[in-house]
């Protein structure tokens, strides 16, 4: 290697680790805001209008990652600088069709989903849904491009605007500055600002501009990269039913509010991964895509962030496990004392999600998609089986525990996975079509 060499390579480096500290920085700010307004949006309002906000996210839920067709999966994976533009624009378009298809949806079945739910308050708050549809769509396609540039930093600020912006809109509620739910309204503000902000910061107008992508080169990447859809699209069906399936059949077999009591338990439990978990997860996809593309092996990638991953996130997630059935009444409300129940399953599911969940990009790398889509099917089947047997039991408690149990298992298997296919390329040969 020559001195050139390592010197480019070391000030990519150094590029990394600054795009990673600002990313930390940017995230612990987007998380620390939401945990300094709980204790007095827990206490301010209702559980129901909490209920009402984690309802809404369902179905955006259930569309947003495959909105693209999972074409923005495939962003960090061929050489080309151009070819990764071609695909943006190619899941931007995507996105943008299947908001308006959703948005026709909801017009027409919105009652069937308010009925099913068995949330009345829901019916006011249908139009949200294509809206965090096309901004959530717009936020997964743009995330990748900017990891892809290792442009961390800026990623990293539009979680402070996102949070900024829904916390402000969530405050007019206090002002009756307009009527009804201001906690839902906060939701889908912020998600819009977010996804605003990361369109005008990642420089990717400027990208689609200069390049002008022709439909013919669009096609092209599209039928190069068409395992992903082939595979991506059932696959991340069944991973939002599965992540939406505890909220939902909470809401349809114990109660909307239990439901409300879920998704705020979600406030404390997300802040071990956010701040400590999701930047190294971030430069990991980041530094395992560019090292897959250029020596064919991602694997000391890969041990080096599962053990920073697991130094960091276990210790924090067994302290919070111990702690939640004090701390969540403590710092939302008496009223909330039954989130601080739920969350000690939910810490153990989102320790197993968090450590090994990230490596799961190994296998499109590898372009193993087929692979991937099993394990989804598995682990939704599995993590069904659990809720189950808990619901059978008659306490959303024990549905929880269910799941956790679950939901290590697959994420054990995930990790193996992720570890067996990390030198799976060829170096210097083209990716098969599929598997």
């Amino acid at each position: 290697m020559s001195v050139e060499s390592s010197l480019v390579g070391s000030q990519a480096e150094a590029m990394r680790a600054r795009g990673v500290r600002l990313m930390s920085v940017g995230t612990a700010t987007s998380v620390a805001i939401p945990l300094a307004l709980a204790p007095i949006w827990g206490r301010i309002f209702p559980v129901s209008d909490f209920a009402t906000a984690s309802l809404i996210q369902v179905v955006p839920g259930l569309v947003t990652s495959w909105a693209a067709l999972t074409y923005q999966a495939a962003i960090q994976t061929p050489d080309a600088e151009a070819d990764a533009v071609t695909l943006v624009a190619l899941s931007l378009s995507l996105v943008a069709i299947v908001t308006m298809i959703a948005a026709g949806a909801v017009f027409m079945a919105g009652g069937t989903l308010v009925r099913l739910v068995r949330s009345p308050l829901l019916a006011d708050w249908l139009w949200a849904i294509p809206v965090l549809i096309l901004a959530n769509g717009v936020r997964l396609v743009v995330d990748q491009w900017m990891i892809r540039r290792g442009m961390l930093g800026e990623l990293g600020w539009s979680m402070v605007v996102s949070t900024l912006v829904g916390a402000i809109f969530t405050a007019l509620g206090l002002l009756d500055a307009f009527p009804g739910n201001s906690v839902a309204a906060g939701i889908v503000a912020g998600v819009s600002a977010g996804a605003l902000w990361r369109l005008s910061r990642s420089r990717v107008w400027h990208e689609l501009r200069t390049q002008r992508p022709s439909t013919s080169e669009v096609v092209a990447v599209a039928r190069q990269f068409r395992n992903f859809p082939r595979d991506g699209v059932v696959g991340s069906a069944v991973t939002n039913i599965g992540l939406q399936l505890p909220q939902v059949l909470l809401s349809r077999f114990f109660g909307p509010d239990v439901a409300g009591q879920y998704a705020r338990a979600i406030v404390l439990i997300g802040v071990p991964a956010s701040v400590l978990g999701q930047p190294i997860a971030a430069s990991f996809t980041g530094a395992a895509g560019l090292a897959f593309r250029t020596r064919g092996t991602c694997r000391p990638e890969v041990e080096r962030a599962l053990k920073r991953l697991a130094s960091l996130l276990a210790p924090a997630y067994i302290v919070l496990g111990l702690l939640a059935p004090f701390l969540l009444p403590f710092v939302l409300g008496p009223s909330w004392a039954q989130a601080g129940l739920l969350a000690q399953p939910m810490v153990l599911s989102m320790m197993a999600i968090t450590i090994c969940g990230p490596f799961g990009v190994v296998l499109l790398f590898a372009n193993r998609t087929g692979v991937n889509l099993l394990w989804q099917l598995g682990w939704l089947a599995v993590g069904v089986l659990g809720l189950l047997a808990g619901i059978r039991a008659g306490s959303p408690v024990t549905a929880l525990w269910g799941h956790a149990i679950a939901n290590c298992i697959s994420y054990l298997i995930y990790l193996m996975l992720a570890w067996r296919y990390s030198a799976a390329k060829v170096v210097g040969r083209a990716l098969p079509a599929g598997d």
